[in-house]
């Protein structure tokens, strides 16, 4: 059996689906900066995720500098985009783990939504947003072939 959250009543999967998605959009424009970047987490990441803690910050594994890494996820995650609106093969060469749960709302609607891992990458962090999403709303990427970048 695959664990299932239930959401707290009011919060819908659409909802959660929709956060993800301006959580992966304001990434996309997000400027390559320390301060940037933890103005994200703490706004639009957070509000993204379906296990919030409200008590601890967030630790982030960084293992080069900070504007490398935000340019690497964002090539990332536009690749994905892309080849996601070609077809569903990509999931095969994502990683074993991301971290991502089954949700349920009180209307018994059911999709994925993202979870933070004390410590997690940035990369596995935004995995877990676009993966969520792409469960959730696949029909997003078979309509909407614009990229999740501003232009």
């Amino acid at each position: 059996m695959i664990p299932t959250l239930t959401l707290p009543t009011g919060s819908t999967v659409a909802d959660a689906a929709a956060r993800s998605r301006i959580a992966l959009e304001e990434f996309a424009a997000l400027e390559p900066t320390q301060l940037a970047l933890a103005h994200w987490m703490a706004t639009s990441y957070r509000a993204a995720l379906v296990n919030p803690s409200e008590h601890s910050p967030f630790a982030l594994r960084v293992t080069s500098s900070v504007d490398i890494t935000i340019e690497a996820v964002k090539r990332l995650l536009q690749t994905l985009h892309e080849e996601a609106c070609v077809d569903s093969d990509f999931v095969s060469r994502l990683p074993a783990r991301v971290h991502i749960v089954r949700i349920r709302d009180t209307d018994g609607d059911t999709g994925f939504g993202p979870i933070d891992v004390r410590g997690a990458s940035l990369e596995a962090r935004g995995l877990s947003l676009f993966l969520s999403h792409y469960l959730t709303r696949p029909e997003a990427y078979l309509v909407d072939r614009t990229p999740i970048a501003a232009e």
